[in-house]
């Protein structure tokens, strides 16, 4: 609640009228999610809109094609906390779209539990992604999907890192790509390193740094699984969709 209560002020100080907080899987999750909201709107001037796992889909995409030339298809992936999206459309439409309980923060707290991450909890983990995908993504092969393009935390910090940013830059971020291989790399340094170590990455926010770990294996998971060999980094996200649906 502080933290809401601190964007309505800076929002009243830009001269926003009309706010609204969007809600997505840990709201949809949670089994008060209704004194949630109710509780919120109750305390502050603001209006919460909670998003389906499709709508947050459809958000993040269009999003992307605020501030990206889509020349044909591409499919958009967006790695949350709780949930990652999917949708693969072109500039007129979306042909599919679909959200996955499989977040950095939900797999986290699922099977990572030791400092640094234990090869059996990576394999499990690994294994567990591996088995949603193919299980709820089995479809998806039947349609061109042509390049990829990734939106939320954990795409844009492995950005920040390939580029080592000591302080992010949302216009040098925003288009870049990162290589399949790059990402095992920075794998395999977020595997040996202690959670301490890690907050020492450069690009690498301290506070995601307990959860970058299983983000990066659920974007390696689904780069193979789809035979992608880069995905393109975009900054512009549900954010900016949700401006250009609402």
């Amino acid at each position: 609640m502080q933290a809401l209560d601190e964007f309505v002020k800076i929002a009243l100080d830009e001269g926003a009228h009309d706010i609204k907080a969007l809600a997505t899987s840990a709201v949809r999750d949670a089994g008060n999610r209704d004194e949630i909201i109710r509780r919120i709107e109750a305390a502050l001037p603001l209006e919460v809109d909670m998003l389906s796992g499709d709508e947050e889909a459809e958000m993040g995409y269009f999003g992307v094609l605020s501030s990206f030339d889509a020349k044909g298809v591409f499919m958009m992936v967006d790695i949350g906390g709780g949930s990652t999206e999917f949708a693969v459309g072109n500039k007129k439409e979306i042909f599919y779209k679909k959200s996955l309980d499989m977040g950095a923060v939900r797999m986290t707290e699922k099977f990572i539990k030791s400092d640094p991450v234990d090869p059996v909890e990576s394999f499990e983990l690994e294994s567990h992604i591996r088995k949603i995908i193919k299980s709820e993504l089995g479809d998806l092969p039947s349609y061109e999907k042509g390049i990829a393009v990734g939106i939320g935390g954990t795409i844009t910090t492995l950005g920040a890192i390939k580029l080592k940013m000591e302080n992010y830059d949302r216009e040098k971020i925003h288009l870049a790509s990162i290589g399949l291989g790059e990402i095992r790399e920075m794998i395999s340094v977020f595997a040996k390193a202690k959670l301490g170590s890690r907050k020492n990455i450069t690009g690498l926010d301290s506070e995601r740094a307990d959860i970058i770990y299983a983000g990066s294996i659920i974007l390696q998971e689904i780069m193979q699984y789809f035979g992608y060999k880069e995905i393109i980094v975009s900054d512009y996200d549900n954010l900016e969709g949700y401006l250009m649906t609402r």
